[in-house]
């Protein structure tokens, strides 16, 4: 799967990707930067790529059909508001300072609880979770929804 993070207005995720039917690991990127959003996804590649097409179509309903424990989404709104959106049922708010989700998403969590920034969450997860490696990317949410409405 993969780990995803989000704290203080930066959303942080690793590159690794596997195909279980090829079994074989390719990289790509997690981030996404909408007009309106910044996201970064985890989970099954067709279901994410339903979920953002979904998401740019103005979350029509019905919502596509998603397999249950397919995708996990950290979307952040210009004025940083977080919500994760799981399946696209729902997207739940995030109160706390920090989220994260995917595979090592309870070892970002721990390594955030211990002062850790969005980064360093998903690098920590990088060590322990075989399910997250290759490159951690990094997202300034506010600059990034900036220039991308430029």
């Amino acid at each position: 799967m993969t780990t995803i993070a989000y704290r203080d207005g930066k959303l942080a995720a690793d590159t690794r990707c596997a195909d279980t039917e090829l079994e074989q690991k390719y990289y790509r990127r997690k981030i996404r930067v909408l007009p309106d959003v910044a996201m970064a996804e985890s989970g099954e590649d067709d279901d994410i790529d339903r979920f953002v097409a979904w998401w740019k179509a103005g979350r029509p309903s019905p919502a596509p059909k998603i397999k249950r424990g397919n995708i996990g989404m950290i979307v952040v709104h210009p004025d940083l508001r977080v919500e994760i959106w799981l399946d696209c049922r729902y997207g739940m708010p995030i109160t706390d300072d920090y989220c994260a989700s995917g595979s090592g998403g309870k070892i970002a969590l721990g390594a955030m609880w211990m002062g850790a920034d969005a980064g360093q969450a998903v690098r920590a997860a990088m060590f322990h979770d075989l399910d997250t490696g290759g490159r951690v990317t990094i997202c300034d949410v506010r600059k990034a929804l900036k220039a991308r409405k430029r």
